[in-house]
């Protein structure tokens, strides 16, 4: 191949490789300007929702904000809650979901509205620490004094409560699961994959089988200022250790 050649062929390279370059930083700068277009029209979207819409007033009222979000239960079952955007949100009174919960605990099926301050009145346990639901007792006592995370010697007291019959070489769960017994808050332990709530949206007392939707949570909770109660999974699936769930549990009790 004489020179000349070499030479318009290496010219043809180099034209083929800028138009190539060329031809990416064009449909990248086209990309940028569509996503930078997108981004305005989401953010104007978002604006004209923010100037129209009741969730984002000032002091929107009740009825005007289940209006929005489609709530269709009783006025006396929510609260408005600010979000961190600033926006307002209906929620189920805290309080009421924790009642439906303890009663459905209680009773082991779905409770009515008009049995729940019964119940509560009647069973809510008095004092603080770790509370033990009744059919639990058992199978917590005897993992608490068989597995390796911990040392001392625990029971439960005719009350209910856990309680530490014995101290000696305490590891760091031992600890913190002495610090939870002697806390001021209280914490009712239950073992069911199941639990009952109120529906955010028609406040209707609604079964939540979430180990069946969640073989891997752990619990479900709910909490009342300083006071909580935590469904324990009965790990029908076994896809998880009862060490895995007992060092979630006690990270939640810390807390």
């Amino acid at each position: 191949m004489d020179k000349k050649k070499k030479i318009i062929i290496l010219i043809s390279i180099i034209v083929i490789i800028v138009l190539v370059i060329g031809g990416i930083l064009i449909a990248k700068t086209w990309d940028n300007n569509d996503n930078n277009q997108n981004e305005n029209t989401a953010n104007n979207e978002m604006d004209d929702f923010k100037n129209t819409s009741v969730m984002y007033e000032e002091e929107p009222s009740l009825d005007e904000l289940k209006e929005e979000y489609k709530i269709t239960g009783p006025d006396e079952l929510y609260e408005v809650q600010t979000e961190y955007d600033g926006r307002k949100a209906v929620v189920v009174k805290p309080e009421i979901d924790y009642k439906v919960a303890f009663a459905g605990m209680i009773k082991n099926d779905i409770p009515s509205f008009s049995e729940i301050d019964t119940i509560y009145e009647e069973n809510y346990p008095q004092g603080s620490g770790v509370w033990i639901d009744e059919d639990a007792r058992e199978t917590f006592v005897n993992y608490l004094n068989d597995t390796k995370l911990l040392n001392n010697e625990y029971s439960v007291n005719d009350s209910g409560f856990l309680q530490v019959n014995k101290s000696e070489n305490e590891t760091n769960m031992d600890k913190d699961l002495e610090n939870i017994i002697n806390s001021d808050g209280l914490n009712i332990l239950s073992i069911s994959g199941i639990c009952y709530m109120v529906d955010p949206v028609t406040g209707e007392i609604v079964r939540n089988p979430f180990e069946d939707l969640d073989g891997s949570q752990t619990y479900e909770y709910f909490e009342n200022e300083n006071d909580r109660i935590i469904f324990v999974t009965e790990n029908v699936d076994k896809e998880l250790t009862q060490d895995e769930i007992f060092e979630s549990l006690i990270e939640l009790l810390k807390y």
